[in-house]
């Protein structure tokens, strides 16, 4: 596969992976000469699309991308909560430690990305330093990066560091979020994306373009969300991709926000931008991000019953849904107490789950720690 480079603000292409343009410093996008949509059915996460991916060695992966899509309230949400680190963030880090196999990275604070690359570094025992300005970094943020071993460097200021959110290989992985759309073929026709950076947007904008070029999906209308008063992102001011950027309102976020709540869904309002925007135009598919971090096994304390009697069922049958447990426990138990115990049973390192395709659906299923 021959890749190229090509800067996003000035055009101009250049041979490999590239950065950063060499002639205005800019960001740069990989083009593919030879594209084909071949997915890998029988593998739930992004590496499904790995034909349209930078080719690697040896993929480092915890199950993210293939996440559903779910009706909430008139809107259908792609629940990019349901990665590894509860964001869409996992996309990128995923493609990023795959293909540059770092030993040890010093990188700059940025949101959800900063964890979710700790997160994946820290698998493959690569060392990682954040850079970060005490009066930016999330307090969940810093306790994850903590449990995590990560060095954490307070400085005032923003510090870019050896790998960067706003990068080529980024792109890559966050575009696969327009393929899953795609194969999916919901009945709804606008994409609406939380854009602070305005990465992500642009990266669907790119996964879309291509799909079509390719003749194997339609045009889906692709909406960039921001906050009344926040700026356009530099970014989707550079976009060749047909990127519609709109506001809402801060009143329209936070009601957004309650609403998502009650349906059990925990965002940020940054996060909660796509689905305000896609509620006031009655219909749309809403990019929805977690807010809430997973963190490192906690401390094992004596089972409960219902605790004891999963693990005794896991161990005989060798893996099982939570459905699976449930219809197997009898009806002494709800289905949602079984899901509760197994994430105490995982958080406390007894269990672990993965994720395993069943036709076409993605299904995670629970096995008992050896």
């Amino acid at each position: 596969m021959d890749l190229y480079s090509r800067c996003i603000k000035c055009g101009r292409e250049f041979d490999g992976i590239v950065s950063r343009c060499p002639n205005c410093g800019y960001i740069t996008q990989v083009e593919y000469p030879r594209l084909k949509w071949i997915v890998k059915k029988s593998v739930p996460s992004i590496w499904r699309y790995s034909y349209m991916l930078p080719p690697v060695d040896a993929k480092v992966s915890f199950d993210e991308g293939y996440t559903p899509l779910r009706r909430v309230g008139g809107v259908v949400a792609k629940m990019e909560n349901l990665n590894p680190t509860r964001s869409y963030a996992d996309r990128a880090s995923s493609v990023i430690v795959s293909f540059t196999k770092p030993k040890r990275v010093r990188m700059g604070y940025v949101r959800d990305f900063a964890s979710s690359m700790a997160y994946y570094l820290a698998s493959v025992g690569a060392g990682v330093e954040v850079v970060a300005d005490p009066e930016d970094i999330e307090l969940d943020d810093l306790l994850f990066l903590d449990r995590l071993g990560a060095k954490i460097q307070f400085s005032e200021g923003s510090i870019d560091g050896e790998i960067l959110y706003e990068s080529p290989i980024s792109i890559e992985g966050l575009k696969t979020i327009a393929y899953e759309i795609a194969e999916a073929s919901p009945k709804e026709d606008e994409i609406f994306v939380p854009a602070e950076s305005g990465l992500l947007a642009y990266s669907i904008g790119k996964g879309l373009t291509e799909l079509v070029d390719l003749g194997v999906a339609p045009e889906y209308g692709l909406v960039a969300v921001t906050i009344k008063g926040a700026p356009t992102p530099k970014i989707l001011k550079h976009s060749k991709y047909k990127i519609k950027v709109i506001e809402v309102a801060s009143g329209d976020v936070l009601e957004a926000v309650l609403k998502l709540s009650k349906t059990g869904l925990k965002v940020r309002p940054l996060a909660a931008t796509s689905y305000a925007a896609a509620s006031s135009q009655g219909s749309g598919i809403a990019i929805i991000t977690g807010s809430s971090r997973m963190m490192p096994p906690t401390p094992r304390n004596r089972l409960s019953e219902l605790k004891s009697m999963i693990v005794r069922f896991l161990q005989e049958r060798g893996e099982a849904t939570a459905y699976e447990i449930w219809r197997n426990l009898g009806k002494d138990y709800s289905l949602k107490g079984v899901y509760k115990a197994l994430k105490s049973l995982e958080a406390q390192g007894y269990t672990t789950s993965t994720y395993v395709m069943k036709g076409d659906r993605k299904v995670k299923v629970y096995t008992v720690c050896k």
